[in-house]
């Protein structure tokens, strides 16, 4: 019994140390959709208009989206991160700048074309119990 306890909270731990390893890797991807959103124009995050420079970091934002969308598909983004970050994608994608700049693409972004047209879309292809044990 002492065996199987043992066991159990090795499985534990190891699940815990998985899900740190997951949320550090999370942040380092949140840090560079700052770094956009922070060099985006002060015209574009009011609505009111945009540079030429926020065109290019539109595209910035769309390679960053398919980076993420690549990790999540190989199990290195947790659930919940997920949940937030398909939102923001949505919601980003369907704002007028951001779905103008995304519609003269033209198949460049295709897994975030997926998400954006697909509310129940995950690229995740592990089951609960594997999702559970490698802490996402």
């Amino acid at each position: 019994m002492a065996t199987l306890f043992a066991v159990v909270l090795a499985a534990l731990q190891i699940r815990q140390v998985n899900k740190q390893m997951h949320r550090e890797f999370e942040m380092q991807y949140l840090h560079r959709f700052w770094q956009l959103y922070d060099a985006m124009s002060d015209e574009l995050k009011m609505g009111k208009g945009y540079t030429t420079r926020d065109r290019t970091l539109a595209q910035d934002y769309f390679t960053l989206c398919e980076d993420q969308i690549g990790l999540r598909k190989i199990g290195r983004v947790t659930d919940q991160t997920w949940v937030f970050w398909k939102k923001d994608m949505r919601r980003f994608c369907e704002a007028d700048f951001f779905s103008r700049e995304f519609s003269k693409c033209s198949g460049k972004y295709p897994k975030l074309f997926r998400v954006r047209g697909d509310d129940g879309y995950d690229p995740l292809q592990r089951s609960r119990v594997k999702r559970y044990f490698r802490g996402l």
